[in-house]
């Protein structure tokens, strides 16, 4: 998990699965003025596999995929199921 503290107007202080998502957030912040401070964990364990019945190995960091996909079921309710699996990366987001 990706913390993001701010200070300005307001304080607050949020957490995110996805580096990218928080890094869009914090940089939304200080655009508006805000001091951001983020937090990351020492360490994230990396592995690759499969998120909820989709046929793409995705790169998997602190549980979710790198890309965001374990995000993109919004009918389902929420986040994917990530099954660990140790396959070749074919996800072309999760390459880069």
């Amino acid at each position: 998990m990706i913390t993001i503290k701010w200070t300005g107007k307001g304080e607050g202080q949020r957490e995110f699965k996805n580096e990218r998502v928080a890094a869009r957030f914090a940089e939304g912040l200080e655009r508006n003025g805000y001091t951001v401070i983020t937090e990351t964990p020492a360490t994230e364990t990396e592995s690759t596999g499969r998120i909820g019945k989709g046929l793409e190995v995705h790169r998997i960091v602190g549980g979710v995929a790198h890309c965001g996909a374990s995000y993109r079921s919004r009918q389902l309710g929420g986040t994917l199921t990530t099954k660990v699996t140790g396959e070749e990366i074919t996800c072309r987001k999760c390459q880069h």
